[in-house]
């Protein structure tokens, strides 16, 4: 097994493919983040029974503006990262290939169209042969490892922090720091609670008394905000 996650990102999508022991998983979902969570789930199953460190490697051929905005590029690492790869395993994980070094690999394979399977190909041809030995471990958490079960305050503080942030987004700013973090909180209660969301007694308890707050005549609503918002965005945008 080649242990490489390849990604190929493009268009608004992104396709994937991983070779594991009962045969390769390949998919492609759009750059969203309904996507990116589906994208995650079925990596996660795919991957459970696996042994050892896989080693993500995404081909983006496009602006960096682009990228920079990507729910994909944005949860496995690539946004922050930025690096090219050119010294893998030095602490950096997943690796992005920008489109430099795809012209150059496709120039020396003119036949071949590219997708997935050969972003594989082409994230191998760039790693030393004995990559697993030299870099058994990462440094960084690895996107598509289970976390933890989430912990009572954990769940109470996201449940919290979606009544808080649903006051702060206006209908139309969805796009704005505070409204990605009110999806990820959402999508995060929908994906690793059981049940799910508002289901949750606990979660559903903590919403129930952050909104109680938020009443329009509470004297106190503006400063309540001012006080939790920060944490709430900085809670919303890493819950991985």
């Amino acid at each position: 097994m080649t242990k490489i996650i390849a990604v190929l990102l493009v268009l608004g999508q992104f396709e994937v493919a991983v070779e594991t022991s009962k045969g390769y998983f390949v998919a492609t979902y759009p750059d969203t983040e309904i996507g990116v969570a589906q994208f995650l789930r079925a990596i996660r199953a795919a991957l459970e029974a696996e042994s050892g460190r896989f080693y993500p490697c995404v081909a983006y051929d496009g602006p960096v503006e682009e990228l920079l905005h990507s729910p994909l590029g944005d949860r496995i690492g690539v946004v922050e990262s930025q690096t090219l790869l050119r010294d893998p395993g030095v602490g950096d994980a997943p690796w992005i290939v920008r489109s430099d070094r795809i012209k150059t690999y496709l120039a020396s394979q003119p036949t071949q169209k590219l997708d997935v399977k050969l972003v594989e190909k082409m994230c191998l041809s760039f790693l030393p042969r004995t990559y697993m030995q030299l870099y058994p471990t990462a440094r960084t958490s690895e996107f598509y490892r289970r976390p933890p079960l989430p912990t009572d305050v954990q769940i109470a503080q996201i449940g919290s922090c979606e009544a808080i942030l649903a006051g702060v987004v206006q209908p139309r700013d969805t796009r704005s720091q505070y409204g990605v973090a009110l999806a990820r909180g959402r999508l995060w209660a929908s994906d690793e609670l059981q049940p799910p969301g508002m289901q949750h007694p606990l979660y559903a308890e903590a919403f129930r008394i952050a909104t109680a707050w938020l009443e329009p005549v509470d004297p106190d609503r503006a400063q309540y905000l001012k006080e939790h918002q920060g944490r709430c965005l900085g809670l919303g945008l890493r819950l991985d």
